[in-house]
């Protein structure tokens, strides 16, 4: 009687199939949070660049333009994080338009008015 210790051949193709699976599931959830945390940096450079324009506007009595690449200097104490562009449009002393995106997100965040609030639109983050 042949009384040998180990795994079948079938029960080892098994258990690959399974881990094959958990990794394809894996990869998919961790890029939809990598994702996720494009947008929220998208989103919190939005909300960060419009407390630097409102203590803007006191100081100045005009709401500021800049674009990604004079935002940081213009608005007071504002920290653009590597990546995200951000740009906003004054309409003279009346309002100013912002548009935040993550060049790795799926998010523009679209900020009008003051007060007002940021909307998001799915439009392939910033290359859209």
């Amino acid at each position: 009687m042949n009384n040998e210790n180990g795994f079948t051949f079938t029960e080892l193709l098994l258990v690959t199939v399974m881990l094959g699976i958990l990794t394809g599931m894996a990869i998919t959830q961790y890029r939809f949070y990598k994702v996720n945390s494009y947008n929220a940096a998208a989103s919190a450079d939005m909300r960060n660049a419009m407390t630097a324009i409102e203590v803007y506007e006191q100081d100045n009595n005009a709401y500021p333009s800049c674009s990604p690449v004079t935002c940081p200097s213009v608005l007071p104490g504002f920290n653009l994080t590597p990546s995200v562009n951000i740009t906003f449009i004054s309409d003279a002393l009346l309002s100013v338009t912002g548009v935040s995106c993550h060049m790795k997100g799926d998010t523009r965040y679209i900020f009008t008015g003051i007060p007002g609030l940021i909307v998001s639109s799915r439009t392939g983050g910033c290359g859209v």
